[in-house]
């Protein structure tokens, strides 16, 4: 998808928008419909009116990733194991949502994910290193 097009999403506070779109591909790789450059034309329904947002590059998750990668394709990918992966899915984890990695509390990690402080580290440290992959694209 083009960068530009995705930026222009963002900027003109489209998520509804970008995220159909998003689906939409993640939809044709996984059962395998051809590339969307070869499909005529796209609809988009319009998004709703959306209030006014602070322009923040850590605000929302999607904006700092170019593609959504979901928490299974993340576990598959990095060899994460399944009850960790279990863990993650309790906490609700999304690849690429730093703040919310970060901002997570130890009650919430330790009781709700039932993760040990070194295992939630190495989690931590996993996700950097995923972050970086996205950023350099090497994360295919």
């Amino acid at each position: 998808m083009n960068d530009l097009f995705l930026h222009h999403l963002l900027q003109s506070q489209q998520p509804n928008m970008l995220l159909n779109l998003l689906l939409h591909q993640q939809l044709q790789q996984s059962i395998g419909l051809p590339n969307p450059q070869s499909i005529p034309q796209l609809i988009a329904l319009p998004a709703p009116a959306l209030p006014a947002q602070p322009s923040s590059a850590t605000s929302s998750p999607i904006k700092a990733l170019p593609c959504f990668v979901s928490l299974n394709e993340f576990c598959l990918f990095y060899s994460v194991p399944a009850d960790t992966e279990e863990k993650l899915k309790r906490l609700e984890v999304i690849p690429g949502d730093v703040k919310g990695i970060v901002s997570l509390e130890h009650q919430d990690w330790s009781g709700k994910g039932g993760f040990l402080k070194l295992g939630w580290d190495r989690f931590k440290d996993l996700h950097a290193h995923f972050m970086r992959d996205i950023h350099d694209g090497t994360f295919a």
